[in-house]
């Protein structure tokens, strides 16, 4: 009887995984296979049979341990670590934070593990500006009152989005007028 998991992996915090071990050899099966972790918690795997599937999300390292049967054999057992990579935490600010159309408002973003920053500047669903740099710009054409949203990736591919309601604000330029009764006088 021989059993196979799939290789260490790791995924953000946050996330779910299928882990996946499957047995071939001995009696030809019907296989059973018997899922634990390293905290001593059973996990019941979706279907029966090989290969065999169970889906969890741990907050820490773990490690999962799968110990196949055929009813015949010695029993086979294999494990696999799942670790964590941290999500990237940011702080977005904004020099000036107000003005009169066309406003431009310079941004500064501090971050622990992020290296990938996607601006939004009207959080419309469309990145308007993407690389690594942690400071940046946006010239607002039109007066109101513009919610702000980041993404910031970290090396590992993991996300954090940060939305910023109401941070920007631009005042309309004022129409200059004025009037006179009479409008001629002497």
């Amino acid at each position: 009887l021989q059993v196979d998991m799939m290789p260490s992996t790791a995924i953000c915090d946050g996330d779910a995984i299928d882990i996946t071990s499957s047995a071939s050899g001995g009696n030809g099966g019907p296989y059973t296979f018997t899922w634990t972790d390293e905290f001593g918690n059973s996990h019941t795997p979706a279907g029966s049979g090989s290969p065999s599937v169970i889906n969890d999300n741990p907050n820490v390292d773990t490690w999962y341990y799968v110990t196949v049967s055929d009813g015949c054999s010695l029993d086979e057992s294999d494990s696999v670590q799942v670790a964590i990579n941290a999500l990237p935490s940011a702080f977005l600010s904004v020099v000036d934070s107000n003005g009169c159309e066309a406003f431009t408002a310079n941004f500064i973003v501090n971050s622990d593990i992020g290296v990938q920053f996607d601006y939004d500047f009207t959080c419309d669903g469309v990145t308007d500006l993407s690389g690594s740099m942690t400071t940046a710009s946006n010239t607002y054409s039109n007066a109101g009152l513009y919610d702000v949203c980041l993404t910031v990736t970290s090396a590992d591919g993991c996300v954090t989005t940060i939305s910023e309601p109401g941070l920007v604000e631009v005042y309309p330029v004022p129409t200059a007028n004025f009037s006179a009764d009479p409008w001629e006088t002497s």
